[in-house]
């Protein structure tokens, strides 16, 4: 199997953890989604009001495949959700093959943001950019602390 990790049932928000030997890549993907969720609404960046706003079905998916490109820069392959490694050689044949696309794109932008060498403040704001995915206005410029 592609990838590794303790499943973290993030959709069902329980606080239990279920050990997984195979996990799917999707479901990988799909906890990272909620996760970024989480911490925007931890950190209110996000209000529950925001949780039935059109703008966040389209940032959710990009916010998560920027989190795991920013989580997967000191390491071969891609880590998802901090706990999840997914082996982009394995994923050429079997039941996660449908995945590699999504995979190979998640790469190409982990390899371009290690190219722009981030600030802490510049992947804060590429986040936040990501998740609102233009329903929301947020600065033009990136704050600085």
């Amino acid at each position: 199997m592609s990838c590794s990790r303790t499943r973290h049932h993030a959709n069902r928000r329980n606080l239990h953890h279920v050990p997984e030997e195979e996990p799917s890549v999707w479901d990988a993907f799909f906890d990272q989604m909620m996760s970024c969720v989480d911490v925007a609404l931890s950190e209110r960046n996000l209000s529950t009001d925001d949780l039935t706003e059109p703008f966040l079905m389209l940032g959710m998916p990009a916010a998560a495949v920027l989190e795991v490109a920013l989580q997967s820069r000191p390491f071969p392959g891609l880590k998802v959700n901090g706990t999840t490694h997914i082996d982009m050689d394995l994923l050429d044949s079997g039941e996660e093959a449908d995945a590699m696309e999504l995979c190979k794109d998640v790469e190409v932008v982990k390899l371009k943001c290690i190219s722009l060498a981030l600030t802490t403040q510049e992947e804060s704001y590429m986040r936040l950019t990501a998740l609102y995915a233009a329903g929301r206005d947020v600065p033009n410029t990136i704050p600085e602390d």
